[in-house]
């Protein structure tokens, strides 16, 4: 039995990865059981991805464990927060060790159950094989004036470890990492983040001339992710949004960090919550492009799922450059455009509104490809591909 476990996260959060990483080792995994260890509120919403992709979980079982989530972050919250993953992390530990599983794989992990489970539990559990995922934490690593969060961190990544790997969500992300930290590169597999993609998007539609061009911002809106931009560039290009030629819309969530840029010009719930998956592909489907105003400054170790959002529903993308991004599109060929600043964006954007984009088909073209090309089956036989080389599991 393999265990899969997500001690990180509840509800919908990491959906898409974590449903995708699941199926591949229900792929993988073609005699024995694969457990699925996870709030109970995550599974379901995990679950329910996975019947209606029809993806296979005859050999699937799953065990719930508590995890501590709120909105409503203080200084209170973390001591639950922590603890409950500590815990669980321990659990499953000894689970492994009770059921003889060769291999453990972790979702995510916060810095702090990271640096837990390879300094201390790592003593217990020395022949235990460990993946761990590799998310936005990785940033911290970046920062000059690191705190504790960094400490640990970086303290349980250069705890070398034969049976303890790591995967990291593109390749680029790999090559920064190993520029920023001494960690050993044998450690670190790579996959480009799985994703369950559908062959033709519902209701798909397209710019008209009796209509505006919809711009669209995806997923959770922060400031670390430069997402207040987006009211920045509709307010420079508000004449243009009051003349209905152009609107600009949130398909997502709203951090609280954004609600002091919330302006007129950019439609949106104004709500902390996830949008349901059917009402999120209805809006998406609704737009023309997606736009990005991720910059370097935080995607140069970690992936974004987002951008696979627009790929999927096959919306040409207008995006600030960044290194996840450049890889995609070097991956992908030409799916939209990458801008060296919000003024180059604004530029492009008014080109198109002007001239037309004589590219638009080309860019769904490829994304159509990558699709194919990355699939959750393709993705599949890569990582098996680097778990047998690395004699992680044969």
């Amino acid at each position: 039995m393999i265990i899969i476990a997500e001690l990180n996260h509840t509800k919908q959060a990491h959906i898409q990865y974590n449903a995708s990483i699941l199926s591949i080792f229900l792929r993988i995994v073609r005699f024995g059981k694969v457990c699925f260890v996870a709030d109970r509120y995550h599974q379901e919403y995990i679950l329910t991805t996975l019947s209606r992709e029809q993806a296979a979980v005859n050999n699937l079982t799953t065990r719930n464990v508590k995890v501590s989530y709120s909105n409503h972050i203080n200084r209170l919250y973390w001591i639950p927060r922590i603890t409950f993953e500590w815990w669980n992390t321990l659990r499953v530990m000894q689970k492994a060790r009770k059921a003889n599983a060769p291999l453990v794989f972790f979702c995510s992990m916060f810095p702090t159950s990271i640096y837990f489970l390879n300094t201390i539990l790592r003593r217990f559990f020395p022949d235990q094989k460990i993946i761990i995922t590799l998310h936005g934490e990785l940033e911290l690593l970046k920062e000059k004036a690191g705190g504790v969060l960094q400490k640990l961190l970086l303290r349980g990544l250069l705890k070398k470890h034969n049976n303890t790997h790591y995967l990291v969500l593109g390749d680029s992300i790999k090559h920064n990492l190993l520029n920023t930290v001494p960690i050993n590169q044998e450690q670190i597999l790579t996959l480009i983040h799985p994703y369950f993609y559908s062959r033709s998007p519902k209701e798909q539609v397209t710019a008209g001339k009796d209509r505006p061009i919809r711009l669209a911002a995806i997923g959770l809106m922060a400031v670390y992710k430069k997402s207040h931009l987006i009211y920045r560039l509709a307010e420079t290009l508000k004449e243009k949004v009051i003349n209905n030629k152009i609107e600009f819309t949130i398909v997502g969530s709203l951090h609280k960090s954004i609600l002091p840029y919330v302006n007129e010009w950019v439609k949106s719930d104004k709500s902390e919550e996830l949008l349901e998956r059917e009402e999120f592909e209805k809006r998406i489907n609704q737009i023309d492009y997606a736009i990005y105003f991720y910059d370097n400054s935080y995607y140069q170790l970690c992936s974004s799922g987002a951008i696979f959002d627009a790929v999927n529903f096959e919306k040409p993308i207008i995006s600030l450059r960044n290194d996840y991004f450049s890889e995609i599109f070097d991956k992908a060929g030409a799916i939209g455009y990458l801008c060296d600043s919000l003024e180059e964006m604004e530029e492009m954007i008014v080109r198109i509104l002007r001239a037309g984009d004589l590219q638009y088909n080309t860019f769904v073209e490829n994304m159509k490809a990558f699709k194919r090309n990355f699939s959750n089956e393709a993705l599949g036989q890569e990582f098996a591909r680097q778990l047998t080389e690395r004699e992680i599991f044969v």
